[in-house]
């Protein structure tokens, strides 16, 4: 894991940049003989934003998958599945009285 961040606490905002690499995962055990189902290893990258407006309201941003690296899964070193999530955009903002 990195995780990379600017805040500019003057203007009360916030970058974060994330980076996850995970190693090979067993995603199914293997049954009567057959190979694991094996999760292989892909990055995963994600931006966080986060703005303090005011004392009452934040404002937060975040896209997931941002390379939209592939899922892909393998068994006995054939593929077994493969498939895009796609990246995911998100923005809230929270108010408090």
């Amino acid at each position: 894991n990195l995780i990379l961040g600017y805040d500019n606490f003057a203007s009360g905002q916030q970058v974060t940049l994330l980076f996850n690499q995970n190693g090979k995962t067993v995603a199914d055990g293997g049954i009567q003989g057959a190979a694991d189902v094996i999760l292989e290893p892909r990055l995963d990258v994600q931006l966080v934003y986060r703005w303090d407006i005011s004392d009452q309201a934040v404002m937060r941003a975040k896209i997931d998958n941002l390379l939209n690296s592939k899922f892909e899964y393998t068994q006995g070193g054939n593929l077994f599945q493969r498939y895009e999530r796609g990246s995911g955009f998100s923005v809230s903002v929270d108010w408090e009285w």
